[in-house]
């Protein structure tokens, strides 16, 4: 972060506009994922309330965690990125990158999608 990070009021600004530019088309409005929602959200809308900004998802959320144990009929602590990465045959996570936010979110993005093209019974 203190080499290329952003101060809070210009990287929510930024995440912001980012997901309404891309949410445009679709008038709905946008939805939060997240592998731990809970936790994630927590904090985007902690720093959108700091920052004066409107939270553009809202409180909607969606927990892969949470749609995995549904979808693989596994338990919470089974979920986590390592067992599903086996589990949906998801490429390996590059440690290097790992806990990076932009990292994070393109590896959660394909643990979603791999999650909703499971067949469905």
């Amino acid at each position: 972060l203190r080499v290329e990070g952003l101060e809070p009021l210009a990287a929510m600004s930024g995440l912001r506009d980012w997901v309404l530019e891309r949410n445009a088309p679709s008038k709905e409005r946008p939805v939060f994922v997240g592998h731990n929602a809970v936790f994630d959200w927590a904090h985007i809308n902690y720093y959108f309330k700091h920052c004066g900004i409107e939270n553009p998802f809202g409180y909607k959320g969606i927990d892969t965690k949470s749609l995995a144990m549904g979808a693989l009929g596994i338990s919470w602590n089974d979920t986590s990125k390592e067992n599903l990465e086996k589990l949906l045959d998801l490429p390996a996570q590059d440690p290097a990158q790992i806990h990076r936010a932009d990292y994070d979110a393109m590896y959660q993005a394909l643990i979603l999608q791999r999650l909703l093209d499971l067949p469905r019974s």
